[in-house]
């Protein structure tokens, strides 16, 4: 799959489905896709959906201790928001 037809794929199942095509095709050509190395952790106020595998959100206790808050898969969007 080209890099455009995957990201129409992933637009069109994510929340931004509600959008007409013209501008779900703009979204696609301008849009930027990231590859994200597994175990790495990402701080990013962008808003971004999820291509492809799994996301764990988790928040860090004062003793270093994480607590996982929720996971987040394939069109799922994080960032600014993002729980969607």
């Amino acid at each position: 799959m080209t890099r455009m037809g995957m990201s129409s794929a992933v637009l069109e199942a994510s929340f931004l489905s509600v959008l007409r095509p013209a501008v779900l095709a703009q979204l696609a050509r301008e849009l930027a896709v990231t590859e994200v190395p597994a175990r790495r952790v990402i701080f990013d106020y962008e808003l971004s959906i999820i291509v492809a595998g799994r996301f764990r959100a988790y928040i860090t206790d004062p003793a270093g201790r994480q607590l996982t808050v929720g996971y987040l898969s394939a069109s799922s969007a994080i960032g600014l928001d993002g729980w969607c």
